[in-house]
């Protein structure tokens, strides 16, 4: 799983990027926040960490 932020790109290539370089490793769902909405995501973040973890 992976935490992006970004300003337009979503998580672009970095779930392939980091699967190349974490070969073996697991990955579950990722969520991109856009940069300028980082400050008010916090309920979107944590409800998505809650989920990862089930």
């Amino acid at each position: 799983m992976a935490l992006m932020t970004h300003e337009g790109s979503g998580l672009g290539n970095s779930e392939r990027d980091l699967r190349k370089i974490c070969k073996g490793a697991g990955f579950g769902a990722g969520i991109a926040i856009h940069g300028a909405d980082a400050a008010k995501s916090e309920a979107a973040v944590a409800a998505w960490a809650k989920k990862s973890v089930e």
